[in-house]
């Protein structure tokens, strides 16, 4: 008997992507699929659906909680694989949500999977790519990450809430790396497969420049108090805030990266802390033993064409 999969599509805006990525879920030939609609913006949405996609479940957030809305759906589903998607993100293949199902059984241990992104030209959407390896070597190939792509990805139930979901006071920005910390402290595995592969038709009209710079630079921070050693947090924050002021400067948004690091500064306390341990930290040593060298960092953000974000 298939196991039941459930395809939660968190929503803002963008009721015509919206319809284009239901017509990728709804087109999949798996027996056993469960489709839920999360929507962070209060509109018609809801009525939409009705009359195009009847069968989706819909919720609808009473205003936009960011992350927070992912674990609404992933409680709601009654599948115990979720493949989350943004609106924007459509599956290139009918099979794929069997694919996922296939993936997880051969991988008890794997809490999630990461997709294959594609940008609307067809190639590997760099702006996507999170994991820490060299897109050119490792686009096409299977490995464990330390990265979860939020909007192109698949989670076990189980694992999933039993690590907490993503970490609500995030919004957006790093909570994926912050629930892979966790997932990873309690055992589980996270995975990148280019065999499930989507296409990501990425407006940056529908979102504010300024946001990358402002909660990219708290949440480094956050991460970092929240589950890294003393000076393993240490040696993370300065270089990383480091690089965010260099990226801040080049792209006019100094100010929102100054904010970001007041606020992270001054949420610190309210911040809960829970320092991985010596296994796990050797763990994402091995996960990260293939990380582009900081010379070729340095030449993707400060020389690339694509947007930051």
């Amino acid at each position: 008997m298939a196991r039941r999969i459930t395809i939660a599509v968190l929503t803002y805006k963008r009721q015509d992507e919206l319809i284009r990525t239901l017509e990728s879920v709804f087109a999949q030939e798996y027996p056993e699929v469960e489709v839920i609609v999360i929507n962070n913006h209060p509109d018609d949405t809801g009525a939409l659906l009705k009359s195009v996609f009847p069968a989706a479940r819909y919720i609808e957030m009473d205003s936009n909680r960011g992350c927070e809305a992912r674990n609404v759906a992933l409680r709601a589903a009654t599948g115990d694989i979720v493949v989350t998607l943004d609106n924007d993100v459509c599956l290139k293949d009918r099979c794929a949500a069997g694919m996922v199902a296939e993936f997880f059984d051969l991988k008890p241990e794997a809490a999630c999977l990461n997709f294959r992104v594609i940008s609307p030209g067809g190639g590997l959407s760099l702006r996507d790519w999170c994991h820490p390896r060299d897109h050119d070597r490792w686009s096409c190939q299977v490995f464990q990450t330390d990265h979860i792509s939020e909007g192109a990805c698949a989670f076990r139930k189980e694992a999933f809430l039993s690590a907490g979901g993503y970490y609500a006071p995030f919004f957006i920005g790093h909570e994926g790396p912050d629930l892979c910390a966790r997932l990873i402290s309690d055992g589980w595995e996270a995975w990148y497969s280019p065999v499930i592969e989507v296409a990501h038709n990425a407006s940056m009209a529908a979102r504010p420049d300024w946001r990358a710079y402002y909660f990219n630079t708290r949440n480094n921070v956050w991460l970092a108090y929240r589950h890294y050693p003393a000076l393993y947090a240490l040696k993370y924050t300065v270089f990383y805030t480091a690089m965010m002021f260099v990226y801040s400067i080049r792209a006019g948004h100094l100010k929102a990266f100054l904010r970001g690091l007041s606020h992270a500064v001054a949420g610190i306390g309210s911040m809960e802390r829970r320092p991985l341990g010596s296994e796990c930290i050797v763990r994402l040593a091995d996960i990260r033993s293939h990380k582009p060298s900081l010379a070729s960092k340095i030449r993707k953000h400060l020389f690339s064409n694509q947007a930051y974000r």
